[in-house]
């Protein structure tokens, strides 16, 4: 394997440069990052962003966080995330969930922001603390994204907990931002690995499992959703029965392979187990049944389930291949966070039924 776990952990816990397939080449973007968390060239003139949790899913919850660190850095404010209680995966009472998996994108906390002179947008945010959960997120709100980006606020504090998709802030970035002239899987690598650094307990886990479990090759990483997804996407059986023959292409090519496994679901490593037996390698997570809830909306420990999510995802971009679900988020990020080859890499879609 040409990106090794280890090299990558490294970087995300403590910061350093080391250029790896899955990051946008230096070459592309003029410009290295490492040592602090803080934005290079950024002067926080305009004040801050506070980043609130979105309450989805854990990648879909990161792509709002993606989204919305390239848009601090397009307004010109010192970011702040926040997840409160609203996130699935929060642990102690009245912690920032965020700080569980992550380092700070900034020198500042939501602590911060409590000035006895600091003006709030939107205004409701005047007499409302800022931890609190906002119900009314979840309304559409089509201006939104000019809201932030289209004049220059002038309040101390912006704060958002509305998803904006990373694809639609593309059109906004500047010819002299670092970003600028890339697709939307390349500005979400620079975004990420900018900012997004591993706790120290989250980076040991996942190098412990990689050293003990993972150290052969070739292995491909496959990711298989079961669980409540046949609620959102009704052809889910359908497409996962694909996956079995694009398996067994990949192991007639390479006999000796391993088999990575991501799944929600305990009816699928069942199923998987009994094909594939001594050749498939998993983590011990938390899982569901088919017709149960899904595991991100389940009450259980959701430190644990978002470290299991980082887990999985860390580890499949070891692979050297990887088969996935185009509809998953987290198949959308394992293909996002590294440049896979188009020989490396499937993702399994509606498109493909109609072959």
């Amino acid at each position: 394997m040409e990106c090794r776990l280890l090299d990558i952990l490294k970087l995300w816990s403590l910061g350093c440069v080391i250029e790896l397939q899955w990051y946008v080449p230096v070459d592309k973007i003029n410009i290295r990052y490492g040592g602090d968390n803080e934005m290079k060239g950024m002067q926080g003139n305009n004040g801050f962003l506070l980043i609130k949790c979105w309450g989805c899913g854990f990648w879909s919850d990161m792509e709002h966080v993606i989204g919305h660190l390239l848009i601090a850095e397009l307004i010109d404010r010192y970011p702040i995330v926040y997840w409160g209680k609203e996130s699935h995966y929060c642990g102690a009472e009245n912690s920032n969930a965020f700080y569980q998996f992550f380092l700070p994108v900034s020198r500042y906390t939501i602590t911060n922001l409590a000035g006895a002179d600091f003006t709030y947008f939107p205004a409701m945010w005047h007499n409302k603390p800022l931890v609190e959960d906002n119900p009314g997120r979840y309304t559409p709100k089509p201006s939104w994204l000019l809201e932030l980006l289209g004049t220059r606020r002038l309040e101390n504090v912006v704060v958002s907990d509305r998803h904006v998709w990373p694809a639609d802030i593309v059109s906004f970035i500047p010819k002299n931002h670092p970003a600028y002239g890339l697709n939307v899987d390349d500005v979400y690598r620079y975004i990420f690995v900018k900012y997004i650094k591993l706790q120290k307990d989250v980076y040991k886990e996942c190098a412990d499992f990689f050293r003990n479990r993972m150290q052969d090759s070739p292995i491909l990483a496959v990711h298989v959703r079961g669980g409540d997804k046949i609620q959102e996407y009704k052809n889910l059986w359908e497409v996962n029965n694909l996956y079995q023959r694009e398996i067994n292409n990949y192991l007639i090519a390479h006999p000796s392979a391993s088999i990575f496994l991501l799944t929600d679901s305990e009816d699928i490593l069942a199923e998987y187990e009994a094909i594939y037996g001594g050749k498939l390698i998993y983590t011990n997570c938390e899982r569901t049944v088919r017709g149960d809830l899904g595991v991100h909306i389940k009450q259980s420990n959701g430190q644990r389930k978002g470290i299991d999510i980082i887990k999985d995802t860390l580890l499949a971009l070891q692979c050297d291949s990887f088969i996935g679900n185009a509809y998953s988020n987290v198949s959308i990020a394992i293909r996002r966070l590294k440049e896979w080859k188009d020989s490396e890499i499937r993702m399994f879609g509606d498109r493909d039924l109609l072959v």
